[in-house]
């Protein structure tokens, strides 16, 4: 027998059944005049402990399932707590109901868990109509919806991958969640994109640059070439009138003519 208030054990419990048994067993009438063998005593008692073992065992078998069990979901449970990415899970009104250490660092940068609260407060305001739209399409499709969200007052992004948890009838009854913190990649993006219009506008800046020295270096041999003519055409009308024959002349000049139309 065990002590008070201490822990029954498998043969306690047998114990209880067995006087429970003899319990119903004295209530009915009992048959007159019947005897009962001593072979068939004997018989009887060796199939009731036959059957006290095999309850024993059983009880035994069930006692270690419970604690594989409870092993496993343990190992689960540390592996839910303890995942990098965050997790969470919503019911129908966007209250979280389950959340791991990530997923509170990532919304409030607080690893305790933020439990039984909307999740709205934790996102900026232009996000929530996103939230809102991706919870019925998810809902109402049963499709994965993935979204990205600012939280609030940080300029911090996550990536929201939603899911809907059915019920036995198919029901939407809540959502579960995963967060990944996606604010370098953000970051990186508009670097690039920054990058990409700084190097547009310098080629542009350098299209315009290489115009502007044409256009000075085409003014330049315009404006030499033009003096260095003019020149030309001087000297060649003093020499010119230094010619006996106006036949002569006439021919210099209409060549000093036609050489000056064709080159300006």
């Amino acid at each position: 027998m065990t002590k008070s208030g201490s822990a029954s054990t498998p043969h306690d419990h047998i114990d209880r059944l067995r006087r429970e048994a003899e319990r119903i067993i004295s209530g009915r009438p009992a048959d007159a005049g019947r005897e009962i063998p001593p072979s068939d005593i004997l018989d009887l008692i060796h199939e009731l402990e036959v059957h006290q073992i095999e309850l024993r065992i059983q009880n035994e078998e069930l006692l270690r399932s419970r604690d594989d069990l409870s092993a496993l979901h343990q190992t689960y449970r540390e592996l839910y707590e303890n995942a990098p990415c965050g997790f969470l899970t919503l019911d129908g009104d966007a209250v979280i109901t389950r959340i791991n250490s990530a997923a509170s660092l990532a919304l409030s940068k607080d690893e305790r868990p933020v439990l039984n609260v909307s999740i709205y407060p934790y996102l900026d305001s232009s996000c929530h109509d996103t939230l809102h739209h991706a919870m019925l399409s998810a809902g109402g499709t049963g499709l994965r919806q993935v979204l990205e969200l600012m939280v609030a007052g940080s300029g911090r992004w996550l990536r929201l991958d939603l899911e809907s948890v059915k019920s036995e009838e198919g029901a939407a009854r809540g959502f579960r969640a995963g967060l990944v913190d996606i604010t370098r990649e953000k970051e990186d993006a508009r670097a690039q994109q920054t990058y990409r219009h700084r190097l547009r506008a310098l080629a542009r800046e350098l299209e315009e640059s290489e115009d502007r020295q044409r256009r000075e270096i085409a003014d330049d041999l315009h404006d030499g070439v033009g003096q260095a003519l003019a020149v030309a055409k001087l000297n060649l009308s003093c020499l010119g009138k230094s010619l006996a024959s106006p036949d002569e002349q006439e021919r210099l000049a209409a060549a000093v003519t036609l050489s000056l139309t064709w080159y300006g």
